[in-house]
């Protein structure tokens, strides 16, 4: 008498396993050529595949759409001359409208700060001072 080792046991497994996940299951009353789909489900499938999505509108939504396809993006040209600037001007869709390089402090739109050389060591310096 024979008897299988371990591999040969591994191997006769994965053959029993194969077998058994591609059976089929009798069912009774069935054979294998059996029309198990109705002629109702059939025929909505079929019409079902012939329906394509429609609009009312649809050579409008075509030529739009072949437009968008078409259309290359062309940012607006704003008038001001690339450079760096220090103060621009913005419109309200973001676009840079003008841009320019203060000089002054009323050039930033500073309104509250003391001009350069507005306080000398003379006015800090006065008898006042002296006192303490």
């Amino acid at each position: 008498m024979k008897y299988l080792n371990y591999e040969g046991l591994k191997y006769l497994y994965g053959k029993i396993l194969a077998r058994i996940n591609t059976r089929v299951e009798k069912e009774d009353g069935k054979g294998l050529s059996s029309n198990d789909y109705s002629n109702e489900e059939k025929a909505a499938v079929a019409a079902a595949d012939r329906q394509k999505h429609t609009h009312d509108n649809k050579a409008v939504l075509d030529t739009i759409t072949q437009e968008m396809l078409n259309h290359t993006y062309t940012h607006p040209e704003s008038g001001v001359t690339p450079g760096t600037y220090r103060s621009v001007t913005v419109d309200s869709k973001g676009h840079v409208t003008a841009g320019s390089n203060p000089t002054s402090l009323e050039g930033y739109g500073i309104t509250d700060a003391l001009r350069k050389n507005a306080v000398t060591w003379g006015d800090l310096l006065t008898d006042t001072a002296s006192e303490g």
